[in-house]
């Protein structure tokens, strides 16, 4: 079976200085391509201020791992942006292999193999940015739906099938075929986090209940 193929996501579980190599090439490629990606979703030049962070902050953790928390931190606002311009990609190729090659970015496969049911999303990164706002970026999966499920702390969710409710309201539900949720307009407080992840195989199980706080 022949699948189509998308920017892969394998950038997120990248070292510091993968990262960085990696970064600067999708730089290169697409403003050597302007005329493909003309109006991208995050400008190079602010991968190019970010990846620039990031190198920076890399040094100085590795002469001095103390210094580990600055750069975890310019590597997790860097993969946000490197995620935003990679749904971008995504969207110009439209299944073309040899367009996402014009972009820097790797792509999948367009060989099927034996679908397995999902395993449990793991958090690698979630942060508010801004009022009402929360991102959240889980472990890539490859062909598969994330589900990011936003409700009370005491709501009960169930789930039956690929259906999933809540006994009181209100309920937010985030799902994309990319590993992370840019959720916005939620009102300030605290919520109930929980995540699925769907291919055609099923789904996984829950996460376990995640508190979130929304500025």
């Amino acid at each position: 079976m022949i699948l189509t193929i998308h920017p892969s996501h394998d950038h997120n579980d990248m070292s510091p200085a993968d990262l960085i190599i990696f970064v600067h090439n999708v730089v290169v490629q697409m403003n050597a391509n302007v005329a493909t990606f003309s109006d991208p979703t995050v400008a190079t030049s602010a991968l190019t201020t970010c990846v620039d962070d990031l190198e920076l902050k890399n040094k100085a953790y590795v002469d001095n791992p103390k210094k580990f928390s600055a750069m975890d931190g310019s590597k997790k606002a860097l993969l946000k942006l490197v995620n935003k311009e990679n749904k971008y990609i995504d969207t110009v190729a439209d299944g073309e292999g040899a367009i996402i090659d014009l972009s820097g970015f790797h792509k999948t496969s367009a060989e099927s193999t034996p679908t397995k049911k999902p395993t449990n999303a793991v958090i690698k990164d979630m942060h508010s940015s801004g009022k009402g706002n929360f991102y959240v970026q889980v472990n890539a999966q490859g062909l598969c739906t994330y589900m990011f499920i936003v409700c009370a702390l005491d709501a009960t969710v169930v789930f039956a099938g690929h259906q999933v409710s809540v006994n009181k309201g209100p309920m937010n539900t985030y799902t994309d075929t990319h590993p992370f949720a840019d959720m916005h307009n939620l009102p300030s407080g605290d919520y109930k986090l929980i995540i699925v992840v769907i291919n055609r195989a099923g789904m996984s199980n829950p996460t376990s209940p995640t508190t979130i706080s929304v500025p």
